[in-house]
């Protein structure tokens, strides 16, 4: 077994350390990995085009990283033209699928999936399938989109257009409170704190506004249209 060329990405110094030891201990001793630890997503931006061999990458999308729409499919498109049999590690909440699948499509060897407050023996399993033997199926992240209600898909397209929560009252003959609430429960069932990076974001509030424009028509008969 050769040395391993191990990009490990995440904010926390000690994760990072803890990853690599739960690796570490799957590699002969002569032959470990090689480690590479970034702190920030865009870090893979710099490090990728200068590192020629990436043999397994663990790439970080908790703390709003899958909101990251460019940076993403530019690292995704990278490491499959370029390290087409690196093995991928995603930390995420699977529930944040409504913009990340989008951007899955560019990975063919997600091997393993670590979702947050997982048990320390469930992630030590996990991971160590990226030194199994025996072939394993490729992952396929359940990647289905969260069931708005009408009146939520109405809300999030006007919020979508710019807005404001007491014009969309109006307009829909509803209470401010009421149209918070609509509000509030979209976002959580899309997975994001808020719709600012989105709205700062034209590429994923393009996302977004395709898949609205997609079930709206589809559950209310009317269609969503870009303010753009």
């Amino acid at each position: 077994m050769g040395r391993k060329n191990i990009i490990i990405q995440h904010p926390c110094y000690f994760t990072r350390i803890g990853i690599e030891k739960i690796l570490s201990n799957y590699q002969p001793k002569k032959s470990q990995g090689i480690y590479t630890h970034l702190k920030h997503l865009d870090e893979y931006y710099h490090q990728l085009p200068k590192q020629r061999q990436v043999d397994i990458a663990v790439i970080n999308l908790l703390n709003g990283n899958h909101l990251q729409g460019e940076l993403l499919n530019w690292i995704m498109r990278q490491l499959r033209i370029n390290n087409p049999d690196c093995q991928i590690v995603l930390l995420m909440d699977t529930k944040n699928t409504i913009l990340l699948g989008n951007h899955m499509h560019e990975l063919h060897n997600i091997r393993v999936v670590l979702e947050p407050k997982e048990p320390l023996s469930a992630i030590t399993d996990r991971l160590s399938l990226l030194f199994s033997d025996q072939p394993q199926d490729r992952i396929t992240l359940d990647l289905k989109m969260p069931r708005l209600s009408r009146r939520e898909l109405s809300v999030l397209s006007f919020l979508l257009k710019g807005k404001s929560l007491t014009r969309i009252a109006f307009r829909l003959g509803l209470s401010y409170k009421t149209v918070s609430h609509h509000k509030r429960s979209a976002l959580v069932k899309l997975g994001v704190n808020s719709l600012q990076p989105l709205l700062l974001n034209e590429h994923d509030c393009e996302i977004v506004g395709q898949w609205l424009n997609m079930h709206t028509r589809h559950a209310m008969g009317v269609p969503y249209k870009s303010s753009g």
